[in-house]
């Protein structure tokens, strides 16, 4: 899966590295053509996908391991990803 930023500056996406590894998060700067890795703190076996930008851009919500159905979000300023609750049908934000 993939997004872009609501200011369409940047595109995330859940990338695998080789068939062998499971998916992680990417991000592409667009101005500068760069893809970067986003630090989730994911396992070696973790799976990362469904990323979506926040309506403000500051962060990225993410699936990991979709079979757990587990919701992360992490900030693009930095600091710790952190597992969301479970939501109950109203959005992340």
């Amino acid at each position: 899966g993939l997004d872009w930023s609501p200011d369409a500056s940047r595109l995330v996406a859940a990338v695998a590295p080789d068939r062998a590894r499971p998916t992680r998060l990417q991000i592409l700067d667009v101005a500068s053509g760069r893809w970067a890795a986003l630090p989730t703190g994911a396992g070696e076996v973790d799976v990362e996908a469904l990323p979506r930008f926040t309506p403000g851009g500051e962060a990225v919500v993410f699936v990991r391991n979709p079979q757990a159905g587990d919701l992360w979000r992490v900030a693009l300023s930095g600091g710790a990803p952190a597992r969301q609750p479970e939501s109950s049908g109203r959005g992340v934000a």
